[in-house]
């Protein structure tokens, strides 16, 4: 695999970066509100995923294990960062979760960012400056729980349509 310090070091600036710093297109807040929380109190475990070599319940429950309670994953197969075209991530998203469920992990929930996404608020698509195709597993109640606290803020204001649909959100 290719320096995993370097992977990890390049997944932090993009929190940093695009994730955490608060942005006009999100109402002057950052682009995940909770991310930067997260990562400054060491509960957020930062890693990479490689899908020749791990099981990715496997993966997840050391993650848990270990007392994170949510991770950001690189996905690589072997040496090679994975690639998805845009089409597919909603669909393996789906998958990872249904992998989750059926392995017995039923309350954690993933979510897919892929830098082929074109997901943009005026003009800024967060996603696709992610290093690599990344994927985000927290609790389904911590997920549930931040979006309803988004919903009463002007978070949601500028996103246009088909990122509200991608999102599950009322139009």
């Amino acid at each position: 695999m290719a320096d995993k310090n370097k992977i990890i070091e390049n997944i932090h600036s993009y929190l940093i970066n695009y994730i955490e710093t608060p942005r006009e297109e999100f109402s002057g807040m950052a682009t995940c509100p909770f991310a930067r929380r997260e990562r400054t109190r060491g509960r957020l475990l930062v890693d990479v995923f490689d899908s020749n070599s791990q099981v990715f319940p496997d993966v997840i429950k050391k993650m848990i294990d270990d007392g994170y309670s949510s991770g950001l994953f690189a996905l690589f197969a072997g040496d090679t960062p994975a690639e998805m075209k845009e089409e597919d991530t909603a669909a393996f998203q789906s998958f990872l979760n249904k992998v989750l469920k059926r392995s017995g992990v039923k309350s954690y929930k993933s979510i897919c960012m892929n830098p082929n996404d074109n997901l943009e608020i005026d003009g800024f698509n967060p996603r696709q400056h992610a290093p690599y195709f990344l994927i985000n597993v927290a609790h389904s109640s911590e997920l549930n729980r931040s979006r309803k606290s988004l919903t009463g803020t002007k978070y949601f204001d500028r996103m246009p349509e088909k990122y509200r649909k991608y999102l599950k959100m009322d139009p």
